[in-house]
């Protein structure tokens, strides 16, 4: 394939300016964005986003301020002659190609200079309109569609002029579209001139295709230099720009499942003359497949003096990897091989960009010279990070008490938010195609100092089997544990207005001990005094005075695996949404010999407002790690009576306290997926491990119960949300364990 990232930039200018039968010798800085989503656009993180570039149509020797000429390499497939640069940080763009006047040398044209100077960076561009999926702007290409542009605010204000371009092309060779405006206010390069940008471009009906997969670049350009007499036929252009790239699909009625990155690319060492391979795993709804849709697969290869090349092809370099439809292999690896690589997946669906991975070249089996801390002591909720220097370095895999940690494959292994499950010992194996060494092991110790405070479920009572609620709570420690039981059913509309007409008009509450023994029965809290100033203690929503709302507030005996059940059901058997709560009374008003330690509640779960909603408060001066989980199969499992009764396809969400999503889960097995909280919450998978730690029931392998293991800052409250997949229905069980 062999086409440039480069060509997107200045390519522009440059097939614009040849129209006039102009070459041109260019030297320019571009700092590279990539839109994603409507918020604002973000450097590329795939490689250094700060790029260097300079072109020549001849052979030249290209000087830099203060520093030694560089020769610049003929690049055959653009037949000129070019050096570039791809830094991280503006400022090692600055220190390797200083600001200042640039000199071009060679034989058969006279020296030339090109000044580049003021950082006159224009605008990063940005796309203010339209709709968002994956990563992707969604067009319908059905009709004209406008996509608005923010100011170029220093447009024909900075430098000598301003440049303007607008490009749209096909991602993949399933059409060829390609369209193009461009502005200027430099006259005879080519652009329409006019001092004033344009701030929107129509995409004309039917230009594009429903489900094709399209690139739209947008190039700033402030121009601060242009002599076109120096050297005959040519014209001396310095310049600074600005560029977005966004990814477009066209509008498809037919539902096409986005391309997922589930194992990212690892780094590679091997010797020279041998072969590399990169296979990550790339999904479709699940399936490694890749679908029946148009499809676009690129690899990038970038190094710091080159700008991102794709690379693959059927040539003898490079080719397939057999048992990963989206990997590739390096074969005959040298010298001018070693870099970075990262892969691009776009189809109808959406986005997806893999880390990069570098491939580097070994001469022996890798060798520790600097080993990670010997131990570290934090707190639940802190950031830790461990790290290795090796020679002949190729991969790393960090473990965890003898296993690997997923993702952990690079030489630092940031820990960020540490719950208590990532306590122990952690060493990393360093590894090439020679061999492997691992490092002596690190202890990070977990200190936690919260606990949880309360829970309270709502969801629909139901007529059927099983559509009571149920919840069910554990203590810790020794003693007595006051507690806080309510049912709550005619209040609900009182403080949730739209409720009105769908709750439990008399509900019944009943405290059952572990032997399921009924110690307290209620039915009408019947505004007593003491009961109203325990709902004070605990911060508890007022009842209305005689309300058919149930309440209990008693001791209870605490201790390791002693467990009690709060049932909520109709005294009259009617129908409804409801509410039940448990509150820890000791742990408001004093220091206690005992805490809750795990809350479940199980219910009926439908749709709308009849989901499942779980809301718990953590409180203390640490972070708490807690295992979450939403029970639909295993229910079943436990109890053969639920067998076709219960939520077939559960979905967990955890929110917090302002509504935002922290993490999804539709399937244990799948990693959970972050969400748009700001909260500083530790997310990690939830494992068999840790589930047989805190006596949580067995749930099987594969199966489609939910579970996610997160670390929450104390002394904040969560909402746990239980629904089915596709609207569907049935007893599922939400549950909330500390993991000690």
């Amino acid at each position: 394939m062999n086409k440039i990232l480069l060509s997107w930039l200045v390519a522009p200018f440059l097939s614009s300016a040849a129209a006039f039968g102009q070459s041109f010798y260019l030297v320019e800085k571009t700092q590279l964005s990539l839109q994603t989503s409507a918020s604002a656009p973000s450097p590329f993180t795939n490689f250094g986003p700060y790029l260097f570039s300079s072109q020549a149509p001849s052979a030249a020797t290209l000087t830099p301020p203060g520093l030694a000429g560089m020769p610049m390499a003929f690049n055959s497939g653009n037949s000129d002659y070019e050096l570039h640069g791809s830094l991280a940080t503006k400022a090692a763009l600055d220190a390797a190609f200083p600001n200042g006047s640039y000199r071009f040398s060679g034989s058969g044209f006279p020296n030339g200079t090109v000044n580049i100077s003021g950082d006159l960076y224009p605008t990063v561009p940005q796309v203010t309109n339209g709709t968002w999926q994956n990563g992707v702007l969604v067009v319908d290409p059905s009709q004209n569609y406008t996509i608005n542009l923010n100011n170029f605010s220093s447009y024909a204000t900075g430098g000598i002029g301003g440049y303007m371009d607008l490009k749209i092309t096909s991602e993949g060779s399933a059409d060829n579209v390609t369209l193009e405006q461009t502005y200027c206010t430099i006259a005879g390069v080519g652009a329409t001139v006019s001092p004033t940008p344009f701030t929107s471009y129509v995409i004309p009906a039917h230009a594009l295709t429903a489900g094709l997969p399209y690139r739209l670049v947008i190039s700033y350009y402030t121009v601060t230099s242009y002599d076109s007499t120096t050297i005959p036929g040519s014209g001396l252009v310095g310049m600074y720009e600005n560029t977005l790239i966004v990814y477009v699909v066209g509008k498809s009625s037919t539902s096409i499942a986005p391309p997922v990155i589930a194992t990212q690319p690892v780094n590679q060492a091997v010797v020279s003359g041998t072969s590399a391979t990169f296979a990550p795993v790339v999904t479709f709804n699940g399936s490694t497949g890749i679908p029946n849709n148009a499809t676009s697969i690129f690899w990038y290869f970038v190094t710091p003096q080159s700008s991102p090349t794709i690379v693959g092809g059927p040539g003898g370099k490079y080719s397939p990897v057999g048992n990963s439809p989206c990997g590739i292999a390096v074969n005959n690896v040298g010298a001018s091989d070693v870099g970075s690589y990262y892969l691009e997946v776009i189809n109808g669906g959406g986005l997806a960009l893999s880390q990069t991975a570098t491939l580097s070249l070994v001469t022996g089996i890798p060798v520790i010279t600097t080993q990670p801390a010997a131990s570290q002591s934090v707190n639940a909720g802190a950031n830790v990070a461990l790290s290795v220097v090796a020679t002949n370095a190729g991969t790393y895999q960090w473990q965890l008490n003898g296993s690997p940690v997923a993702g952990a494959t690079n030489a630092t292994l940031a820990l960020s938010n540490i719950g208590t499950a990532q306590r122990g010992a952690y060493t990393v194996v360093v590894s090439n195609s020679l061999g492997s060494a691992t490092s002596n092991p690190a202890t990070v110790a977990v200190s936690v100092g919260s606990c949880l405070f309360n829970i309270s479920s709502r969801a629909y009572l139901g007529s059927g089997p099983y559509q009571n609620i149920v919840a069910g709570f554990y203590t810790n420690g020794s003693g007595s544990k006051w507690v806080v039981v309510r049912g709550i059913g005619p209040n609900l509309a009182v403080v949730d207005p739209p409720l009105t007409g769908l709750t439990l008009n008399n509900p019944k509450l009943t405290l059952f001990n572990g032997s399921s023994t009924a110690l307290y029965t209620n039915t009408g809290w019947g505004s007593s005094q003491t009961l109203i100033n325990a709902f004070a203690s605990v911060y508890a929503a007022p009842l209305q005075n005689n309300s058919n709302d149930t309440a209990i507030f008693d001791p209870v005996p605490a201790g390791s695996g002693v467990g009690y059940t709060a049932e909520v059901d109709s005294a009259n058997n009617g129908t409804g949404i409801a509410l039940v709560e448990v509150y820890d009374y000791d742990a408001y008003t004093g220091t206690p010999a005992s805490n809750l330690i795990n809350i479940s509640t199980r219910a009926f779960v439908g749709p709308g407002n009849d989901a499942l909603v779980a809301g718990f408060w953590s409180i203390g001066s640490t972070s708490q790690t807690l295992l979450i989980r939403a029970v639909g199969p295993g229910l079943a499992a436990g109890n053969p009576a639920l067998n076709g009764l219960n939520l077939v396809t559960p979905t967990l969400t955890l929110f917090d306290s302002t509504g935002a999503v922290i993490g999804t889960n539709t399937g244990w097995g799948t990693a959970p997926v972050r969400g748009n909280s700001t909260v500083a919450a530790g997310i990690q998978p939830a494992t068999t491990a840790i589930m047989n730690g805190v006596y949580a029931s067995p749930i099987a392998a594969g199966s489609a119960d939910c579970a996610m293991v997160v670390t929450l800052p104390g002394n904040a409250g969560y909402t746990a949300q239980v629904n089915g997949a596709g609207s569907t229905t049935g007893i599922a069980l939400v549950e909330v364990y500390n993991v000690p």
